[in-house]
């Protein structure tokens, strides 16, 4: 028996792997990327656990404004992916937040300061 753990957002709609996976099985059977770096390496990311540079490629901006536009063309397989795009929005500020050195840095790669 396999038990699935969900993410659910504040307002009760599910963060699903799904969305991420569909993106990476339309791309490669179109033959192109949205610009993002998704590959199979982040789809198969249990053979990298400890791989930070996947996950933040994962949850990049990149990969959610993908999903956003399959959503916003109707394709299958990205209906009601909002939440999971929230996420991964939210996740990729941390990482600008938690990763600013540059002290001229703008917006949420800036340091934070008093």
């Amino acid at each position: 028996m396999v038990i699935k753990k969900s993410v659910v957002d504040g307002d009760g709609h599910f963060v699903k792997w799904e969305y991420i996976e569909n993106l990476h099985k339309l791309q490669n059977s179109e033959g192109l990327h949205f610009g993002n770096r998704l590959r199979s390496a982040h789809i198969n990311w249990h053979k990298k656990k400890m791989n930070v540079r996947l996950a933040a490629q994962i949850l990049s901006d990149s990969v959610a404004t993908s999903l956003e536009f399959c959503m916003s063309e109707g394709l299958a397989g990205f209906e009601h992916c909002d939440a999971t795009v929230k996420f991964i929005r939210m996740f990729n500020k941390l990482f600008d937040v938690l990763n600013s050195r540059n002290l001229q840095g703008h917006g949420f790669k800036s340091p934070i300061r008093p």
